[in-house]
C-alpha cells in the first residue's frame, strides 16, 4: 500500500504551496502568510526525512551546504566571542540566517520530492518561473490600467507589492530565468521550460515594460546588463555558425538596443540629471550630515537651490561611511539585518543615528556585520554555485546551469548597490539557489552519462 506522502496529490499540494510562496514572498505585509506557507511546505517535506540529504549526497550536490555550514560556524563564533552585541547577533542568526537555511533546504527538497512523486524537472521549473511571471504580469496589467485611467504612466508605483524595489527585484529574477532559457535554446538547442519560443518574447516584453515603468534605477541597470550578457553568451556560443561579419552586426545591434533602453530609462527619471552634483555632496559626509540623522541636520540643497534626491545623496553617503566602518572593524559587529545602524550608533553616539538603518549595499551591510572573514566565506558560498553554473555551461548541459549563473551573479551585483542580503530577498534567493543548483547537477550528470 502506498503511503499517503507518496501519492500524486501530495506533490500537487507541495508545488501549489511553493508557487503561492514565490508569489507572495515580495508582497509587503505578508510575513505571517509567508511563515505559514514555509511551515506547511516543511511539513510536506518532513515525511521524507533523511531521504533528502541522502539523495543530495548521492548526487554529489553537497557543495552549497558545506558553504552554508562554514558561514554558520563563523557567525556563531563571531557572535559569541567577538561581537559587542552577542544577544542581538544570536537573535538575528536564529531568525534571519536559520530561516535562510530552511529556504535553501526547501529549494533542494522541492526538486527531489517533486521528481520522486512523478513531476518532471521541467514542470517544477515552470512552476517557479510561472509564479514569478504571474507577479510581473499582474504589475504590468495594473500599471497599464493606471496609465489608461490617469492619462500618465504610473512611474515608481507598485500597488501589488507595496514598493517599486520589491517588484523590481522579482522582475529581475524572472528575467534571469527567461534569459538563461533563451541562451540555452540559442546556443545548444536545449529547452527547459515546456513553453513555445513566443512566450519567452512575451515575458521579455513584460520585463522591459516593468523596468521602464517601475523606475528603479538598479533594476533597470540589471535588466540592461542581463540583456547584454545574453547577447554575449549567444554570439559567442554561435560564433562558428553566424560568421565574423554577422557577429559584428549582431553585436552592434544589441549595443544599439541596450543604449535605446538605457536612454528611455534616463529620460523617464529626472534623478539622472542631478546625479553627479548630488552624489558629490553625499561623498562629503563631514560637511553634509543629513545622512546620519534627518531630524537633527538639514536636508542638503544643491547649487540650483533644489533639495537633493535622497537616492542620489544618501546612497553615496551611506556607502562611504559603511566602507569606513568595514575598514575600522575588520572582525565585524555581529550578524544582523541592521548591522549598519548598530555600527553607526557605536561610532557616532552623539548624533543618535537610526538603529535600524541599512547602508543600501547588501555587501557592505554583510561585511559590517560579519567582518572580512564573513565576506570571504559568503563569496565562497556564492562561488560554489557560480563555478558549477560555468562548468554546466561548458558541458552544454542545458538551461539550468545558465539560470544558476544568472541568478547568483545578478544577486551578487545587485547586492553592491541594494541592501538585499536580508529578509524576503535572502529567503527567496536561497530557495532558488538550492532548487537550480540541484537541477544543474542533475543536468550535468545526465549529459555526462549520455556522452559516456
Amino acid at each position: 500500500m502506498t503511503a499517503i506522502f507518496e501519492k500524486k496529490w501530495w506533490g500537487i499540494l507541495l508545488l501549489s504551496l511553493v508557487s503561492a510562496l514565490l508569489f507572495v514572498w515580495s508582497i509587503g505585509d505578508t510575513i505571517a502568510l509567508r511563515n505559514l506557507l514555509l511551515a506547511a511546505i516543511l511539513l510536506l517535506l518532513l515525511p521524507w526525512g533523511l531521504a533528502i540529504p541522502r539523495r543530495i549526497g548521492d548526487l554529489g550536490a553537497q557543495g552549497p551546504w558545506w558553504g552554508f555550514l562554514a558561514v554558520t560556524v563563523w557567525l556563531l563564533f563571531q557572535a559569541i566571542f567577538l561581537s559587542p552585541e552577542t544577544s542581538w547577533a544570536l537573535a538575528n542568526i536564529s531568525g534571519q540566517w536559520v530561516k535562510a537555511g530552511i529556504c535553501l533546504f526547501i529549494g533542494f527538497g522541492t526538486v527531489l520530492v517533486g521528481e520522486r512523486l512523478g513531476f518532471s524537472s521541467r514542470l517544477i521549473a515552470l512552476v517557479v518561473v510561472g509564479a514569478l511571471g504571474l507577479e510581473c504580469l499582474a504589475h504590468s496589467v495594473d500599471s497599464l490600467w493606471l496609465w489608461f485611467s490617469q492619462g500618465t504612466p504610473p512611474f515608481a508605483i507598485s500597488r501589488l507589492t507595496g514598493s517599486k524595489e520589491r517588484i523590481s527585484y522579482v522582475n529581475n529574477l524572472f528575467f534571469s530565468i527567461l534569459a538563461a532559457e533563451f541562451v540555452a535554446r540559442a546556443c545548444f538547442s536545449k529547452r527547459f521550460l515546456p513553453i513555445a519560443q513566443k512566450w519567452l518574447y512575451v515575458g521579455a516584453a513584460i520585463v522591459y515594460f516593468n523596468s521602464w515603468v517601475i523606475g528603479a534605477r538598479n533594476g533597470e541597470i540589471g535588466a540592461l546588463v542581463l540583456t547584454f550578457s545574453v547577447a554575449v553568451f549567444v554570439l559567442y556560443g554561435r560564433r562558428a555558425q553566424i560568421g565574423r561579419r554577422n557577429l559584428l552586426l549582431g553585436g552592434l545591434g544589441v549595443l544599439m538596443f541596450v543604449l535605446l533602453l538605457g536612454y528611455a530609462g534616463y529620460r523617464s527619471d529626472s534623478r539622472w540629471g542631478t546625479l553627479l552634483e548630488q552624489a558629490s555632496m553625499g561623498w562629503q559626509t563631514d560637511t553634509y550630515r543629513y545622512w546620519i540623522n534627518e531630524k537633527k541636520y538639514p536636508k542638503p540643497v544643491d547649487k540650483e537651490g533644489r533639495e537633493v534626491s535622497l537616492s542620489n545623496y544618501l546612497r553615496i553617503a551611506w556607502i562611504k561611511e559603511g566602507a569606513k566602518i568595514v575598514a575600522d572593524t575588520p572582525w565585524g559587529v555581529g550578524f544582523g539585518r541592521t548591522a549598519f545602524g548598530h555600527a553607526l550608533v557605536q561610532r557616532y553616539p552623539q548624533d543618535s543615528p537610526n538603529l535600524g538603518a541599512h547602508s543600501h549595499s547588501g555587501i557592505i551591510d554583510w561585511t559590517i556585520g560579519t567582518g572580512w572573514v564573513g565576506l570571504a566565506l559568503w563569496l565562497v558560498f556564492l562561488g560554489i554555485g557560480l563555478y558549477t553554473g560555468i562548468r554546466g555551461f561548458a558541458l552544454q548541459a542545458g538551461p539550468a546551469p545558465v539560470i544558476l549563473f544568472f541568478l547568483i551573479s545578478g544577486y551578487f551585483f545587485r547586492s553592491l548597490v541594494d541592501s538585499n542580503i536580508r529578509d524576503h530577498m535572502l529567503e527567496q534567493f536561497m530557495f532558488l539557489y538550492g532548487a537550480f543548483y540541484l537541477l544543474t547537477i542533475q543536468q550535468m550528470r545526465e549529459t555526462t552519462e549520455k556522452r559516456n
